[in-house]
């Protein structure tokens, strides 16, 4: 017997008289009684039948005057699970519910139950009767079978091995019998019984010699009285001739040379060796394109398509073998041809074009090889670039000729470039058809995109940034302006050189940079425009007010022309023009609704206008745009957003992105929030910008135009609207001077704040601020300071420079021309021309 289980602690009954002392299993009294209706109980149930209901014995307890607690406790053979419920002040039923019969199987099972009935919790007292055991009984009856399915084999002709099963028989209902129904066949399934009328029978199976090779199922029933079991019998009979493959496949394309190659299937003969015959058979749509060779098992079979010519398509056959003895078998067999393709060779091509290029044939031209996977193709090719040709017409077997178009190469962008040629072509059983073909061009030639500053001064050779690409090349050419060499050369990476101009250049000249290719092509969007040293005199023009103009103030050196932008309270550029016969300015004035800022292009053949939303492409002499784009992420807080690098690239602080002016794009800069200004080096190769925070948190920081990146530097100040030399060896903001690295290289005791008048000449040497008198009128005064040399406190140079015409007491916008030798001042009331004496 298994292991009592406990199913439950309970109270079952309260006092069936008075209590003395009530509950808790104390207060004496008589041991009582405990009886149960009965002390067996029998289930029966059909193995795939139902579960049997469950079955209920009553019992009492007498002669009790306390709580009493009952305990059941069973085995789990068959039995689920049983309780106790009390139904009456002295009575009570106990149920037992039996297991799925399909849980337990065939057989007869027994378990008991236990019922104790306890004075205490313990069950240390228990009450006369206790406890009372009940037997449980529990038959499943069926027939099982071992298995639920047999498969049987044979080769044709003969029988197939025996197959034993066994069976149990728990039906109680006599012997056993067995029958077959056939689902594929008849009468090919002999079932032997042994030992019928026991209770373990076993069954013997023997598949029939007289079938045709195939597949046969049938399904045996085992009976013995009302209750039966199945099980499924297969029957494979084979071909006494087998073959390694169910099916063969050829492919190859339409007119090739030679057929595809033949295939060797071995052939077996499961029970003797035999001779068989071939026999062919084809599908609708073609014949006679199948050998086939053999006719000895064992042995090999070999099949080879002995055409090519037929059209594109699959075409099918049968392989019959058919043996001395025994049944044939079939083989299917396909054949696929497509239709020829053109083959080329190699399967792409690249040129290279650089400084070393020259117009030999090994630079310019590529040879694809043309074939054919099958019968002979006329094409025709064409390319989708101007700057590739290929030959336009041939045969497979014949060549194209990729060649660069020299000239197309003068105007692109150097790089990676793409180009596809489309090859169409047409031959038996190809009407018209077409492969692509991917040419690669690494374009490197030395080319010119700006020069900065691009205006220069006669009798001065001052260094110039040269920017482009291609530079960082072996035996790089002279760098030419116009017809004369460069005074030296120094090239800084593959996109920037710098160099001083050659001597002599004169007034009116605008050689261009040129550096030189084999290809005799002009690269170069770059030229110097060289000039006499302008000779402004002293100039105040009376302006109509409208506010004061904003930081970014254009000096055009080329064409003596001042541009300014207000964008409070109305949105206006203003342009204003040296009139050299008169010695006297004019002004000009374009509105620019929701005006932000303006910067002039790297070679002063645009000016940049950004409003809201768009950066405006505009003729710098007119005012009136050519062109814009829309700027993402577009940000109007605050004004002096714009800086444009010497390579093209326009910075558009709020926006954090940059515009490319020559590939009309925009990528991204990360890191530009926070920032109140940007400012540019004259040539155009250093942004440096800040915050205008009193509390000195946010160091200042730089774009170096070289890299294409945004810099943090260690200095740490109050950011106010800031300038620098030409080559931003020194930069001005607020009252230091810094060097390159931003250690300070000179501070300025100016005892009082800046009136947007502070600005540092291009040559380095000179730093200017405006500011007023003392008075109810003051009049204007530029203090100079020299920065020549660094110490901790730049001197002051006497005398200043005195300014009648001034705009007390509002700001004053301080600019300087390119050769340091003018200030311009703007304010809301006047545009003052100051000469520096």
């Amino acid at each position: 017997m298994r292991a009592l289980r406990l199913l439950g602690v309970f109270i079952a009954f309260g006092c069936i008289s008075a209590c003395s002392g009530g509950g808790g299993g104390g207060g004496g009294g008589s041991n009582g009684n405990f009886s149960i209706a009965s002390t067996s109980v029998t289930f029966t149930a059909p193995l795939n039948g139902v579960t049997p209901a469950p079955q209920t014995i009553t019992g009492s307890i007498t002669g009790v005057q306390s709580n009493v607690y009952l305990y059941v406790l069973h085995t789990d053979t068959a039995i689920a699970t049983a309780s106790v419920s009390v139904t009456g002040s002295t009575s009570g039923e106990l149920t037992i519910f039996p297991k799925r019969p399909q849980a337990i199987g065939l057989g007869t099972f027994t378990d008991t139950v236990t019922v104790r009935a306890c004075l205490d919790s313990n069950c240390a007292r228990e009450i006369s009767g206790s406890p009372r055991t009940i037997s449980v009984t529990y038959n499943v009856v069926g027939i099982a079978v071992e298995q639920a399915s047999v498969a049987l084999s044979a080769v044709e002709g003969t029988p197939s091995q025996p197959a034993t099963v066994n069976v149990r028989n728990a039906s109680g209902n006599g012997a056993l019998t067995a029958s077959v129904t056939y689902n594929t066949g008849s009468d090919w399934l002999t079932v032997t019984l042994a030992n019928a009328a026991s209770t373990t029978p076993t069954a013997t199976l023997v598949g029939a010699s007289n079938l045709a090779p195939g597949n046969y199922s049938a399904v045996v029933r085992f009976t013995a009285g009302s209750l039966s079991a199945t099980m499924l019998v297969t029957y494979n009979v084979a071909s006494n001739l087998g073959l390694a493959a169910s099916n063969v496949s050829f492919s190859a394309a339409t007119g090739q040379n030679l057929p595809p190659p033949a295939q060797d299937l071995n052939v077996t003969a499961a029970l003797a060796s035999t001779t068989y015959s071939i026999a062919v058979t084809y599908g609708a749509n073609g014949s006679g394109w199948l050998n086939a060779s053999g006719g000895n098992a064992p042995g090999v079979l070999t099949l080879q398509p002995n055409a090519t010519n037929l059209g594109p398509g699959t075409f099918a056959a049968s392989v019959v073998l058919t043996p001395a003895t025994g049944s044939s078998i079939t083989l299917p067999v396909t054949y696929t041809l497509t239709a020829s393709s053109l083959i080329l060779q190699p399967t792409t091509s690249a040129f290279t074009i650089n400084a070393a290029s020259t117009s030999a044939n090994s630079f310019l031209q590529r040879t694809v090889t043309t074939d054919a996977t099958g019968a002979a193709l006329n094409w025709t090719a064409t390319s989708s670039v101007p700057w590739l040709t290929v030959t336009g017409s041939g045969t497979s077997g014949g060549q194209a000729i990729l060649a660069l178009v020299p000239s197309e190469l003068e105007d692109l962008r150097n790089g990676q470039l793409a180009a596809v040629v489309t090859f169409n072509f047409t031959g038996t059983g190809v009407p018209n058809a077409s492969s692509t073909y991917a040419v690669t061009l690494n374009l490197d030639l030395p080319t010119v995109d700006f020069v900065a500053p691009y205006v220069a001064y006669t009798n001065e050779q001052k260094e110039v940034v040269i920017r482009g690409s291609g530079f960082r090349q072996a035996n790089l050419p002279q760098v030419m302006f116009g017809n004369a060499p460069a005074a030296s050369v120094n090239v800084r990476s593959n996109t920037e050189i710098r160099a001083v101009p050659p001597a002599g250049l004169a007034d009116g000249e605008r050689p261009a940079i040129i550096i030189d290719n084999n290809l005799g092509l002009d690269r170069s969007q770059a030229e110097l425009v060289v000039r006499d040293h302008p000779n402004y005199p002293y100039f105040a023009l009376a302006r109509d007010g409208g506010g004061i103009p904003s930081q970014h103030v254009i000096y055009d050196a080329e064409r003596d022309a001042v541009i300014t932008s207000i964008t409070r309270p109305v949105n206006i550029v203003t342009r204003y023009q040296y009139l050299s016969g008169s010695g006297t300015w004019s002004a000009t004035t374009l509105p620019y609704p929701e005006l932000v800022d303006i910067a002039m292009s790297p070679d002063g053949r645009e000016l940049l206008v950004l409003s809201s939303g768009r950066l405006h492409r505009a003729d710098p002499v007119t005012l009136v745009s050519t062109s814009s784009v829309a700027v993402p992420n577009f940000n109007s807080v605050t004004t002096s957003q714009l800086a444009v690098a010497n390579d093209g690239k326009v910075i558009i602080r709020d926006s954090a992105r940059v515009y490319s002016l020559l590939d009309d794009t925009f990528t991204t800069l990360p890191g530009m929030t926070g920032y109140n200004g940007i400012n540019m080096s004259p040539d155009g190769s250093r942004a440096t910008m800040g915050a205008a925070t009193n509390s000195f948190d946010i160091p200042l920081s730089y774009y170096d135009s070289a890299t294409g990146t945004l810099n943090t530097t260690n200095a740490f100040q109050y950011y106010s609207p800031g300038s620098m030399d030409r080559h931003a060896t020194k930069s001005l903001s607020g009252p230091y001077v810094r060097n390159d690295d931003f250690s300070v290289f000179g501070e300025l005791r100016l005892g009082g704040g800046s009136l947007l008048g502070d600005v540092l000449s291009p040559d380095g040497e000179r730093v200017y601020v405006f500011r007023y008198g003392t008075g109810s009128n003051p009049t204007g005064t530029i203090r100079i300071f020299d920065a020549r040399v660094s110490q901790p406190v730049l001197p002051e140079l006497t005398p200043p420079i005195t300014i009648p015409a001034s705009d007390y007491p509002g700001g004053t916008q301080l600019r300087i021309s390119l050769d340091s030798r003018t200030l311009f001042l703007l304010g809301e009331d006047h545009f003052v021309v100051q000469p520096v004496p």
